[in-house]
């Protein structure tokens, strides 16, 4: 099992998300929406670790039987491990989405790449990430972009835009819409952090 870097470096990234956004915490209070977190004992690598994506940017990830007929719009986060060549050696569910998609998030959650964080002196660093997965209601993705291979965009202004559908819990529907249903809008939770058992690559 690897070795926890000595000072961690903690960096949140926007994936497979439509909500997330790129923040990185170095030990002082960073706000995010409806709330403030702070970490100790957290520094910023001069170099973050970039995530290669591709074309997978723009694709939903895998959905389960159960998500599909349960028509859910759900939201995984992860920590990951992610070592000096950019690879994930284990990770942690910090929230999981539920509807049988534990598997399917772990698995994505290997599957990601990253040109790896860089220290002061320019070389590849050990550095965890907060890696967020989103999982929109099928139903939402049919009916507004014609596809459930795609993830919708969060541009308020589009008519296709998933920022239209309420959080769960902030608010009541929409009567004239076409989805009757809640975007998964949490934040990751920090006390997994450091509860959740690691899970290595299977």
């Amino acid at each position: 099992m690897p070795n926890r870097p000595a000072l961690a470096t903690l960096v949140i990234v926007a994936a497979l998300t439509t909500g997330a956004t790129a923040e990185t915490f170095n030990g002082s209070p960073v706000e995010l929406p409806d709330e403030i977190i702070t970490l100790e004992d957290l520094r910023r690598p001069p170099v973050e670790p970039k995530p290669r994506l591709g074309s997978r940017a723009l694709a939903t990830p895998p959905y389960s039987d159960r998500a599909i007929l349960s028509d859910a719009w759900t939201r995984a986060w992860l920590l990951l491990d992610v070592d000096a060549t950019g690879r994930v050696e284990r990770l942690k569910i910090m929230n999981a989405p539920g509807f049988d998609l534990e598997p399917i998030a772990i698995a994505e959650g290997f599957r990601v790449r990253f040109d790896p964080a860089r220290d002061g002196d320019g070389r590849p660093t050990r550095t965890y990430v907060i890696w967020p997965i989103e999982w929109p209601a099928q139903s939402w993705l049919r009916t507004h972009l014609g596809i459930t291979t795609r993830m919708p965009s969060t541009d308020p202004a589009s008519r296709t835009s998933a920022a239209r559908v309420p959080c769960r819990g902030r608010g009541p529907w929409n009567l004239g819409a076409t989805y009757h249903g809640y975007r998964d809008c949490s934040r990751p939770n920090f006390d997994a952090a450091v509860t959740a058992p690691w899970i290595l690559p299977g």
